[in-house]
C-alpha cells in the first residue's frame, strides 16, 4: 500500500511539472496538446503526446518507488541468527535456537498452511 500511495505522489508531481512547463514535444505554442503523428508538421504533431506521456509515466514512477523501497528496506533488515525483543529500555538481540521449520504438506492441504520445527531444542516462547 506504501508503494501505492508513494508512487501516485511521484506520478502526481510528474503530471504538474510537465502540465506546468508544457515542453515543446508535447504541446503547441498556444498550449493547446498536440496530436499523436509521426511523419507529419512538427508544429501540430508529435511521436510522444502528453497521453502517451500520463501511460509511461505512470508505470515508472511505479517502478522508482518499488526500486527505492527495496534499497530502504535493504538496510532495514535483521540478520537471519538475530531476532529482536523490544522491551522498556530499548531493543535487544539474542540468537535464535538452531533449527528451521518445514511445511506440513498434509495438514496444509486441509486448511492453513502448518509448520513443524526440526531442531535440537523447541524453539523461543514469546
Amino acid at each position: 500500500m506504501k508503494a501505492l500511495l508513494l508512487s501516485g505522489l511521484l506520478y502526481l508531481l510528474g503530471i504538474s511539472i510537465i502540465l506546468y512547463f508544457r515542453p515543446a514535444l508535447m504541446f503547441k505554442e498556444t498550449g493547446e496538446w498536440k496530436e499523436f503523428g509521426i511523419g507529419r508538421d512538427r508544429e501540430d504533431f508529435t511521436p510522444f503526446p502528453f497521453w502517451m506521456f500520463v501511460f509511461i509515466w505512470a508505470i515508472v514512477s511505479y517502478i522508482i518507488v518499488r526500486i527505492i523501497l527495496r534499497l530502504v528496506d535493504t538496510f532495514d533488515t535483521v540478520p537471519m541468527n538475530t531476532i529482536t525483543r523490544s522491551n522498556t529500555r530499548g531493543v535487544q538481540q539474542e540468537e535464535l535456537v538452531p533449527g528451521y521449520y518445514i511445511l506440513n504438506a498434509a495438514a496444509t492441504k486441509r486448511g492453513a498452511p502448518r509448520y513443524v520445527y526440526y531442531g535440537k531444542e523447541p524453539p523461543m516462547d514469546f
